[in-house]
C-alpha cells in the first residue's frame, strides 16, 4: 500500500503536541511580564518607603501615628505605620525602643527606632 499524506491520529497527536508547545511558551511570556510588572512596583514604591523612614528618623513622635502623608513627593503617597514597643524602659524612662514597619502598596521595610513616650 502506497502512502500519500498523515493519518487522522497522527494530525491530532501533531496537533496536540503543537498546542502544548504554544501554551507552554504563552505561560512562560506570561510568567515574565507579570514578574516584569511586581518588579516595576517595587522599584516605585523603595523611594516612596524611604522618604518616610527619613521623616520617621527626623521626628521619632511620627511612630504614634497610623501614617504619614508625605506631602513633598508628587501624589502625596499614604505610608502605613505599625510600630511595636520591644523594650520596657530599659534605656531610660522616658525613651522606647520601637520596632516600625512601613507599608505602601504591596512592599515593606522594617527598621528601629528610639522615641519618646506616647
Amino acid at each position: 500500500m502506497n502512502k500519500k499524506g498523515f493519518t487522522l491520529v497522527e494530525v491530532l497527536v501533531a496537533l496536540v503536541i503543537a498546542v502544548l508547545v504554544v501554551g507552554s511558551a504563552m505561560a512562560l511570556i506570561g510568567g515574565v511580564y507579570q514578574s516584569r510588572y511586581r518588579l516595576d512596583r517595587r522599584m516605585k514604591a523603595i523611594p516612596v518607603l524611604d522618604a518616610a523612614a527619613q521623616a520617621i528618623f527626623r521626628d521619632p513622635s511620627l511612630v504614634h501615628e497610623d501614617s504619614i502623608v508625605l506631602k513633598e513627593l508628587p501624589g502625596s503617597p499614604v505610608v502605613y505605620v505599625v510600630a511595636t514597643r520591644v523594650n520596657d524602659g530599659e534605656i531610660a524612662s522616658s525613651v522606647a525602643l520601637y520596632r516600625v514597619k512601613l507599608r505602601y502598596e504591596d512592599s515593606e521595610i522594617e527598621f528601629s527606632v528610639v522615641s519618646s513616650e506616647e
